[in-house]
């Protein structure tokens, strides 16, 4: 059975922040939504890919008052990082007819930095596309060192970083479960950017040569740069 949805009608306790939170709920209503299950219990829905709401299993409960502890905590956790996350999102509580009830995050999807590499991509501008990945590599290297070093670690991935005001800030979802561990800013890199290489790798209008030259020639006059892309190259192998 489908879960149920958080509406603009909501009681004012059950979401945060109010008058944010009314709005975003406005704005969705009439728009079309793509209920997606993740697993058993866990629920994504995509909205026209302007919005994101997601539920997992452990946001679901039978006990209302440890669905409001999360709803709690997590708006704690927001305040404590709001610093350097997304600010269009929030938070809803809903109980079904059944007394299921269920933590909702409701996201606005932003121009990440994978969005950046995808349209380098496209021109196929062998400069340009070194000069989005040494940027890119950049950005990422300094959200893991400011991430880090946070309470709440945040997944590091292409998807859920943009650049705002040239800061980096993170947009995914807030994890309600803080057992993750930002691994070691060479295991990150592997991780994040291994789709996106393996994808340069296999056209064969790109020179990955050429790349790595461009890419190199970034990096040439900072050490710290330097380690950075020759993790990134090892990637190409």
């Amino acid at each position: 059975m489908s879960p149920l949805l958080p509406t603009k009608d909501i009681p004012a306790r059950d979401l945060w922040p109010l008058k944010e939170g009314r709005k975003i709920l406005t704005d969705i209503e009439d728009k079309e939504l793509q209920l997606i299950k993740i697993n058993q219990g866990s629920w994504l829905v995509s909205v026209e890919n302007q919005w994101q709401m997601r539920s997992l299993r452990h946001n679901f409960n039978y006990n209302g008052n440890q669905i409001r502890q999360q709803f709690s905590n997590i708006v704690q956790t927001q305040q404590k990082i709001s610093n350097y996350i997304s600010t269009e999102r929030c938070f809803a509580v809903t109980e079904n007819e059944e007394g299921e009830w269920r933590l909702w995050q409701i996201v606005k999807r932003q121009k990440t930095l994978n969005s950046l590499i995808e349209k380098a991509y496209i021109q196929q501008d062998l400069k340009k596309i070194a000069a989005v990945l040494f940027i890119t590599l950049n950005k990422f290297s300094s959200a893991h060192k400011i991430f880090s070093a946070l309470d709440t670690q945040l997944p590091l991935a292409l998807d859920n970083l943009a650049i705002k005001d040239n800061d980096v800030i993170f947009t995914g979802f807030i994890p309600t479960l803080n057992e993750a561990i930002i691994p070691t800013i060479e295991k990150c890199i592997q991780l994040a950017f291994q789709k996106n290489i393996n994808k340069l790798s296999t056209n064969p209008l790109i020179k990955h040569s050429m790349i790595a030259y461009y890419l190199n020639v970034h990096a040439s006059k900072n050490k710290t740069d330097q380690i950075l892309v020759n993790t990134l190259l090892k990637l190409f192998k």
